[in-house]
């Protein structure tokens, strides 16, 4: 999703398409929907995964966090407040429910795909055009339906259904026209060409709301203009899926996490992403030191006690170790190398998956506080952010030359 900046390395344009897009998430159906928080699952001990996520010397801790997270029970008064927006929600949902068995109703499908050859960008920024799509969808009232394969898994397979059903059905047009939407700006465009494209299209895109600085949200889907822009994408992703829980999958990437914790994502270049640990952007160990040290000082200033410390960048994760005990933190870190999953082509187990990529991601939604360093905002973890319902007072940034901490008063989703 490459138009980063969750929380103000650039400056985006959060207009009316995104807020009011995004209040639509709120319309949801009765279904009772929580937060991913809410579904935080105890670890539970399963040797197979164990043995193919972390060295067999390692065994897995087991958890003290509780099965809600920090911020869950904000799901209902942030996404479902309104009588407009329950009724937005609950209309498209039996209007989904009931078109997904009509050949005809089809027809008309708007697809969003991210299949092993496309280029979709992080995954960030495939769940911010993933979020677009079906918004777009729900505004023209047409059915909406997720391809999604990656690093030889599905990840759909990695949530369960919720208010609506996103798996392709049988009935779908195999022969959609297909777009590939990927860096643009302008989401009134594509809405239009949606609008005027009357046939089963298939949309590759990472389009970020943001930039609308029209009314088009307002003028499509009026119920929606309450919803919080930096709720938008948790809304969204909820409204498709119930959250996934950690699994034993995180117990053996992870030690075991408290029950409050700050999150410390450390975004690096896309490449240092390989097997051979490269420091941050190419630059030298003393800059990324640097990141490292502010951000940890960052955390302490935040009365914070243990952190878990996110990183593509294998020194950084070593650094903020070695530099924890000094300045009195716990820092846990995964024990696995992250990998990326638009550049990386290599066809993974799915517990190699999670291992990679996927428990950052889970384990990010688990933060009390999250702080993201480095010189440019990830959306990898601002869209976790977002799934979590993280306040945007609890959302801090590490970044400059030399490296300062402050608030992050530019954080939204779609960064």
């Amino acid at each position: 999703m490459h138009c980063p900046s969750l929380r103000g390395v650039r400056v985006v344009v959060a207009l009316s398409f995104c807020a009011a897009l995004f209040c639509f998430v709120a319309s949801l159906p009765s279904i009772a929907i929580r937060g991913p928080l809410a579904y935080r699952k105890a670890l539970v001990a399963d040797s197979t995964e164990a043995q193919e996520t972390a060295p067999a010397t390692t065994p897995p801790g087991p958890t003290t966090k509780q099965e809600s997270g920090p911020y869950s029970s904000t799901f209902e008064q942030i996404c479902t407040a309104g009588s407009a927006n329950h009724a937005l929600f609950q209309e498209y949902a039996d209007f989904h429910r009931t078109c997904r068995q009509n050949a005809s109703c089809l027809s008309s499908a708007l697809v969003w795909q991210c299949d092993e050859k496309d280029l979709c960008g992080g995954l960030g920024d495939e769940i911010r055009g993933l979020v677009f799509t079906m918004l777009t969808a729900m505004a023209l009232k047409r059915p909406f339906f997720v391809r999604w394969r990656k690093m030889g898994q599905n990840l759909l397979d990695l949530f369960t259904t919720n208010a609506i059903d996103v798996r392709p059905p049988a009935d779908l047009p195999r022969g959609c026209d297909k777009f590939s939407i990927i860096d643009q700006t302008d989401p009134r465009v594509w809405f239009s060409k949606a609008k005027d494209h009357a046939g089963c299209a298939s949309w590759v895109t990472n389009m970020d709301l943001f930039w609308e600085s029209g009314s088009l949200a307002a003028e499509v889907l009026p119920a929606m203009k309450d919803i919080k822009l930096e709720a938008v994408i948790g809304c969204g992703v909820n409204y498709m899926f119930k959250p996934s829980g950690l699994t034993a999958a995180e117990g053996m990437n992870f030690p075991p996490l408290p029950e409050v914790f700050t999150a410390i994502h450390l975004r690096c270049d896309d490449k240092a992403m390989e097997r051979k640990p490269v420091a941050l952007n190419g630059t030298d160990e003393e800059v990324e030191s640097s990141l490292v040290q502010t951000s940890l000082q960052c955390a302490r200033k935040l009365q914070s006690k243990t952190v878990v410390f996110v990183s593509c960048s294998e020194s950084a994760k070593q650094t903020a170790v070695r530099l924890s005990g000094s300045m009195g933190l716990t820092v846990l870190t995964s024990r696995a190398q992250a990998r990326h999953i638009d550049h990386d082509h290599n066809l993974l187990s799915a517990p190699a998956f999670r291992a990679a990529l996927w428990s950052d991601f889970l384990v990010l939604q688990q933060a009390s506080t999250l702080i993201r360093s480095g010189s440019r905002v990830s959306g990898f973890s601002g869209v976790a952010a977002s799934m979590g319902f993280m306040p945007v007072d609890k959302m801090w940034r590490v970044s400059g030359d030399p490296p300062v901490c402050a608030p992050d008063e530019s954080f939204h989703a779609g960064a």
